[in-house]
């Protein structure tokens, strides 16, 4: 049997032509009909009541039954026909064009505990529109990873609402248990894997000036405390050790991200100084990071 190639995408229309040469003798609404995927056999009349109004055929008094069909899922994918009588008119065979996922990195991407990370996955073609997919963490029992998981709540960010062919995953505030693999899936069947390794922030001192010099660098080294009011700390165990001249930035946040403190100091702990508070900036070497209300990160 002969039958015409139609190639779509989730969401969209297709338009499957039939033109019929019509006589007094015949009656459109019992003689002519289609031929639907998965064995189901339909007249014009019924079409327009079939799945909430998506199908809809012509003008049947002058032999125009072709069929439009709207909001395509995979679901309608098959063949279809076009029939009077005993005698098929057209056929056609309508194939989605699914999402293969693009390659993604081979080597684990590398974080430090409060940093966020870009996990990639999309469809190699821009006009794919998978109708589902979802994102888990491999090591935690395939754990969902979205804001509508404990775990990652209001932590995650996807992209594709806007770009449907764009299924990456961008989670913030990491720590050291987001370690481990993350599987994009689409459509339960293709996936691609992402490993990723999230270290305590500690960066080592490393000098190759005189003993005098760097003692005079230790005299600066900050051990610094973040007091903000009306929020409960998130814990960061960080020593940050850097070269006089460099920059330097000390996490500090909220636990609870909804949290926006008014009131909060930076201090140098061994003298008890305030570096930068919310009522005043002592000197403009420091400064405050408030990408969100509730982080209080400080830059030096």
């Amino acid at each position: 049997m002969m039958y015409i190639m139609r190639y779509t995408y989730s969401g969209e229309s297709v338009f499957l032509s039939c033109l019929v040469k019509c006589s007094g003798r015949y009656k459109p609404d019992s003689e002519f009909r289609w031929k639907l995927p998965n064995y189901r056999e339909i007249n014009p009349t019924e079409l327009h009541q079939l799945d909430q109004g998506r199908f809809h055929v012509f003008d049947i008094s002058s032999g125009n039954l072709s069929l439009l069909i709207s909001d395509l899922t995979e679901e309608d994918e098959g063949l279809y026909s076009c029939w009077s009588n005993e005698n098929q008119h057209k056929s056609f065979r309508l194939t989605f064009k699914g999402c293969t996922l693009s390659e993604t990195e081979r080597e684990p991407k590398t974080k430090y505990t409060g940093d966020s990370v870009l996990l990639s996955c999309s469809c190699e073609d821009p006009n794919t529109k998978p109708e589902d997919f979802r994102w888990t963490h491999v090591e935690s029992s395939g754990t969902e990873v979205s804001n509508e998981s404990p775990r990652y709540k209001d932590r995650v960010h996807t992209f594709h609402k806007t770009t449907p062919s764009n299924l990456s995953l961008l989670i913030s505030n990491l720590s050291e248990d987001d370690q481990g693999t993350y599987r994009c899936t689409v459509n339960n069947k293709a996936s691609a894997d992402t490993r990723l390794l999230v270290k305590g922030e500690t960066v080592v001192l490393k000098s190759t000036q005189s003993l005098n010099e760097l003692s005079m660098f230790l005299s600066v080294f900050l051990e610094s405390l973040c007091r903000p009011a009306g929020c409960v700390l998130s814990e960061h165990h960080v020593t940050k050790s850097s070269y006089a001249g460099e920059s330097v930035i000390l996490p500090c946040s909220c636990e609870d991200p909804k949290t926006k403190p008014e009131h909060f100091e930076w201090k140098r702990a061994a003298v008890n100084e305030t570096l930068v508070s919310d009522a005043e900036e002592i000197n403009g070497r420091f400064q405050m990071i408030r990408d969100s209300p509730h982080n209080l990160f400080l830059r030096i």
